[in-house]
C-alpha cells in the first residue's frame, strides 16, 4: 500500500480494519538481511496517544539541542573565545 494511502500520517505504516469483521493478513517483505517486524493492533486513539508520546521526547530533545548551542553562542559573545563559537556551528 503506497502511503499516500494510508489512513492516519506517520512514520510507520498503519491502515484500518473493520472491528466487526475477522481478517486474514498477509505481508510480503523482502530484505537481502536479517529483518525484524514487529507488529501491532491498536485503536485510533491508542495511536494518537503513542504518537504524542513520541512528538514529545523529540521536542525535549531537539529543545535540549538548541538551549545547549544558545548556550554557547552566548558564551563565545561573552567571552570573546572562537571555540564556543564552533560548538554553534557543528
Amino acid at each position: 500500500m503506497s502511503r499516500s494511502r494510508w489512513p492516519f500520517d506517520d512514520r510507520l505504516p498503519n491502515f484500518a480494519l473493520n472491528s466487526n469483521r475477522v481478517h486474514d493478513l498477509y505481508l510480503r517483505i523482502h530484505s537481502t538481511r536479517s529483518l525484524q517486524v514487529p507488529l501491532l493492533l491498536s485503536t485510533v486513539s491508542q495511536l494518537a496517544e503513542k504518537r504524542y508520546k513520541e512528538d514529545i521526547i523529540q521536542a525535549l530533545y531537539y529543545g535540549a539541542i538548541v538551549v545547549i548551542a544558545i548556550y554557547n553562542l552566548l558564551v563565545c559573545l561573552g567571552t570573546g573565545l572562537r571555540v564556543y563559537g564552533y560548538y554553534v556551528g557543528f
